[in-house]
Parts: C-alpha cells; structure tokens; sequence
C-alpha cells in the first residue's frame, strides 16, 4: 500500500515540479484524494493531505479550461510528460540499486542494464494491452494490485524494488495513453 502510494507521490512531484519549472501556476498538489485531512498554502499553492491515500493530483491555478489551452503547447506537453518521467526515473533508480547488488558498480549496472531492463519491462506491458480487452477478466483495481504486491513484495527487500519496477513503469505507461 505504501509503495503505490509512493509511486503515485512521486508521479504527481513530476507534474508538479515541471508546472512549476515552465511557469503553469499550481493551486493544489494533493497527497491522496477526496477531502483534505490537513494542508497549508505556501505562495500561490496548497498542499494537502488527503483523506484516501492512494492518489494525488496536481491542480493548475486556472480561471477555466480555455486558459489551459492558452499554455503555450511545449508547456502542456512537458507537464504531461513529466509524471511519466518521474516513474520511469523512479524505476531506474530501483533497477540501478539491484543491479549494484548483485553486479557491483559499473557504468554498465547502473546506466546501461537498468535502460535495458526498462526498456523491456515497457514491452511485457505494451504486449498485455490488447489483452485487456480480450480478457477483462484479469484486471485489477487498486485493492488488487495493493493485495498482490503485498504479498509478492513482502518477500525480500529485492522483491519490492521489483515490485516498484513494474509499477513505475506500468504508470508511465498507461499514463501516456490517450
């Protein structure tokens, strides 16, 4: 439960840091969603805890959706962007870590093998995607997911940074879909 909070933590700081960085002003960043359990506003933005923990959203500080559409288009498509870098950044600091501990340090185990195993984790989901409509059966929401990661990642330190992996990368992913 906490690694997916993390993960979508660290999804929404993408958005976040790069509304912050090409000018988009922020009026909320949530942690969870629903009503706010606690908060503050510092500047122009609040931020808040929320009452369920697994979510978060970056809210721009716009007066309607016409002013969205006024950013210019770069703008836009960096803020979009940037929640899907964060976790395929998030999994390669996870993959960068295990292959340290196993191959020791090298270029190689911390930049290039953890590209390559992203790269590859990438295709396993891309290769699920049509399986989603043909087998609906085998989706899951986030209960399911918080279940079976709990009991994969419960396992071993290793077994949770695999965990992460893959869902760092399965939320890029499916956050990069229209």
């Amino acid at each position: 439960f906490c690694t997916v909070s993390l993960l979508i933590i660290l999804h929404e700081l993408g958005h976040f840091l790069a509304a912050k960085r090409i000018g988009i002003p922020i009026a909320r960043f949530s942690v969870g969603l629903g009503p706010k359990i606690w908060g503050f506003k510092m500047g122009e933005t609040e931020y808040w805890w929320s009452l369920i923990p697994c979510g978060g959203y970056v809210m721009p500080a716009l007066e309607d959706e016409e002013a969205f559409d006024r950013i210019p288009l770069k703008s836009r498509i960096l803020f979009a962007l940037a929640g899907p870098a964060a976790n395929i950044l998030g999994a390669f600091l996870c993959l960068s870590l295990m292959n340290v501990g196993k191959l020791g340090f090298s270029v190689h185990s911390v930049i290039y093998l953890p590209l390559e195993q992203i790269c590859q984790v990438a295709m396993q989901i891309g290769a699920a995607i049509p399986l989603l409509f043909s087998q609906p059966e085998n989706l899951s929401g986030i209960v399911g997911i918080v279940a079976a990661g709990g009991a994969y990642a419960g396992l071993s330190f290793v077994k949770l940074l695999q965990f992460s992996v893959l869902l760092n990368v399965n939320l890029a992913l499916f956050n990069l879909l229209p």
